[in-house]
């Protein structure tokens, strides 16, 4: 079976190599499905949800999904401020996004 490219959400070993958050991992899907159900990857990149909207509406509402989809128990996924780091949205989306970005989504989260 081919391999897919998936999103690291969280530091995993596989195969004797280290994968940190942010980075990718090629794996086949009965060794991703273990490490998606654990929401350690996400993905695989080229699904239809890792399509970059460029609408900032649409951009808005994917990141805060995204940033819902994290971990909160995961320190390695927030920044001591307590906003999610953005290398951890960008691993859950597969496109970039910047820390006004982010800033705008997590305001529009948390209560004033």
């Amino acid at each position: 079976m081919a391999k897919k490219t998936y999103n690291v959400l969280t530091a995993i070993d596989h195969d004797n190599e280290r994968f940190e958050l942010g980075s990718t991992i090629d794996l086949e899907d009965k060794q991703a499905q273990p490490l998606l159900d654990l929401k350690a990857i996400s993905g695989p990149i080229g699904d239809a949800a890792d399509t970059e909207p460029t609408d900032p509406a649409e951009r808005l509402a994917a990141i805060s999904g995204a940033i819902g989809e994290l971990d909160p128990n995961d320190k390695d996924l927030w920044l001591q401020d307590g906003k999610p780091d953005v290398a951890a949205i960008m691993a859950v989306l597969g496109w970039k996004v910047s820390a006004a970005e982010r800033n705008a989504a997590w305001s529009a989260m948390t209560p004033a």
